[in-house]
């Protein structure tokens, strides 16, 4: 028995910001299904899981000890070569965070997939923004 429709406000949001990082696949949502999309560059595949959480600012760690099963479950899918797994989360007022998943747990990232203080790319334009 489901719980009602499924929530796609959030989803259909961050397939949007992924749309600036480039190609975006998205995965049918189901029982099965680990990701909800894919983003498809030149150089990688990002896969992603998106989360609602109700308190979006909390520490890291608290995110990793919260979401420990999932984290886990979302690190066994990698496979060999360079593909990057990332949970994003978001609340109801449309926020956003970013994490990439490593083997020593998580790092925060900025939208467009960088490390805070780390040289990245200057501009990641989210589709349909004037910025």
């Amino acid at each position: 028995m489901t719980r009602g429709r499924p929530v796609t406000r959030g989803v259909d949001e961050a397939v949007r910001i992924a749309g600036a990082r480039g190609t975006v696949s998205r995965f049918c949502p189901g029982p099965g299904c680990v990701f909800s999309f894919m983003i498809r560059t030149p150089v990688q595949r990002v896969f992603v899981r998106i989360r609602y959480v109700t308190v979006l600012h909390v520490p890291v760690k608290e995110v990793e000890g919260e979401y420990h099963e999932l984290i886990a479950l979302l690190r066994s899918q990698s496979g060999p070569g360079p593909d990057i797994i990332e949970l994003w989360t978001y609340n109801k007022h449309g926020s956003y965070r970013y994490f990439h998943i490593g083997d020593a747990g998580l790092i925060e990232l900025d939208m467009c997939g960088n490390v805070p203080g780390v040289e990245g790319p200057d501009v990641c334009p989210v589709p349909g923004s004037t910025a």
